[in-house]
């Protein structure tokens, strides 16, 4: 044996060196072999992945929805809250301004006019600046949506106590004054009316408007926990729409002739035409009037056919149907074979067709009263 051959027999072989190599005992869940396929089922990272985004998209779908919950469950609060507050404003300021046309009502009825004149126009002036203040802070108040036609009628309400105030006011002194007596208390009647219509645009229109608002979100009226509505009555007593009742109440000085002209002779009046918010009536056909939101204005033409001046004169319009509406203003002197005009308001808006009867009442002595009426048929659309 050569050298050469000494040294290959003492290098083990490749064979030898492979089974003198310790083996890895076999055991349950043994790491894969360097480079050995993955025992991952194909796929499998994918599925996992799109789970975990599902289940992510469910997540924010879920927020989503409760967020919009609780944003939908705090507007509704919202709403109610400031339809409540609403109601709760309107409510002060209406009792505000009762309690100034009844001090007005109060002064007036004391008779003493006469006596104490100055003192009546300083306190008949002092509540016409308050009714300006109680309209002024009527306009400018914040109204929720829904309650945007009570806020209009509820300003127009407003408005009328003011102007029927201030025109009180303004025509005390002459009511005082026995030579214009007669045509200031029929001014002081007609701002009586007005008061007497803004009782009727509250009841009507105001009152019930807000609390249909309120019934329509769910919130209470009354009660300690409610909204509030009150009367908003200022007329004490209807005796304030009729000028004789009002001159012997504020103590003025109408000549006793124009409180009842009973002389003998000739009385009378012709009532010629009628007219509505600028458009002639005709007793022939049915008369179209557009609708309106406003209450209507009937503008009586009259004649006196009579031999004396009359005073006093009424003027009236009677609508039938559903509701039944009557309202009348007052004429304080016609003079014999002249013209002679009134305007009539009605109390509200009308819609659909009515029968509308125009009236000069009859004076004393008046023995002819076939031309002291004339009927319409009129349909407001």
């Amino acid at each position: 044996m050569s050298f050469f051959d000494e040294d290959e027999a003492d290098e083990p072989t490749q064979a030898s060196r492979a089974a003198s190599r310790p083996r890895r005992p076999a055991g349950r869940g043994g790491s894969r072999p360097p480079g050995g396929p993955s025992r991952r089922p194909p796929g499998g990272h994918n599925q996992e992945v799109q789970t975990r985004r599902l289940i992510a998209v469910g997540v924010i779908v879920a927020l989503v929805v409760v967020v919009a919950l609780l944003i939908h469950h705090v507007e509704v609060n919202q709403t109610k809250n400031s339809l409540k507050a609403y109601a709760g404003t309107v409510s002060n300021y209406v009792t505000a301004s009762d309690t100034t046309g009844a001090q007005v009502f109060k002064d007036l009825r004391n008779g003493d006019g006469s006596s104490n004149l100055n003192g009546l126009q300083q306190d008949l002036n002092t509540a016409a600046g308050d009714a300006l203040a109680q309209l002024q802070r009527a306009e400018d108040l914040s109204t929720p949506d829904q309650m945007s036609t009570p806020q209009q009628s509820f300003v127009q309400m407003m408005k009328l106590r003011y102007e029927g105030i201030q025109q009180i006011a303004s025509h005390i002194e002459g009511a005082m004054d026995k030579s214009t007596a007669v045509g200031d208390v029929a001014e002081i009647t007609g701002g009586t009316s007005m008061l007497y219509a803004s009782d009727v645009i509250y009841k009507t229109s105001v009152g019930t408007g807000i609390a249909a608002a309120l019934n329509d979100a769910g919130l209470p009226i009354g009660g300690t926990t409610g909204a509030t509505i009150n009367s908003g009555q200022v007329v004490p007593d209807l005796g304030w729409l009729d000028a004789k009742t009002v001159d012997v109440w504020i103590g003025a000085t109408v000549p006793s002739k124009a409180v009842n002209n009973d002389q003998p002779g000739l009385h009378g009046h012709d009532l010629t035409a009628v007219t509505v918010d600028g458009t002639a009536l005709s007793t022939a056909v049915l008369n179209t009037i557009p609708v309106s939101t406003s209450a209507p204005t009937f503008d009586l033409s009259l004649t006196n056919g009579g031999d004396f001046d009359e005073y006093q004169v009424v003027c009236k319009v009677t609508v039938k149907g559903e509701p039944k509406e009557t309202a009348q203003s007052t004429i304080p002197e016609t003079t014999p074979q002249h013209s002679a005009n009134c305007s009539v308001t009605l109390p509200k808006a009308l819609s659909g067709p009515y029968q509308i009867t125009a009236e000069v009442v009859p004076v004393p002595r008046e023995t002819n009263t076939a031309n002291n009426f004339l009927t319409f048929n009129v349909d407001f659309n």
